[in-house]
C-alpha cells in the first residue's frame, strides 16, 4: 500500500471517529474505580484471577522452582 493510500485510510477513520464523538456512539472506556481498592467491573475479574492464580499448583510451581535456582523473577 502507498503513502497516499495509508493516509487516505488515516484520514477516513479519523472523521468517523470525531463523528462518533460527536453524535455520542463512542463510548470513552474509564477504570470504574479510581481508589486504592481494586473493585467492580473488569477491575475486580482480574483482582478474582490474580488471587485464583495465586492459590494455583502453577504458582506454587513457579516459586518452588524460583527458590531451587535461588534467583529471583526478572519479568
Amino acid at each position: 500500500m502507498t503513502l497516499q493510500g495509508r493516509s487516505e485510510i488515516g484520514r477516513r477513520r479519523g472523521e468517523r471517529l470525531v463523528k462518533a464523538l460527536k453524535d455520542g456512539t463512542f463510548v470513552k472506556n474509564h477504570r470504574t474505580n479510581h481508589g486504592t481498592e481494586f473493585t467492580k467491573g473488569q477491575e475486580e475479574l482480574h483482582r478474582n484471577r490474580f488471587h485464583n492464580y495465586l492459590g494455583s499448583c502453577g504458582c506454587f510451581l513457579m516459586d518452588n522452582r524460583l527458590e531451587q535456582r535461588r534467583s529471583g523473577y526478572r519479568g
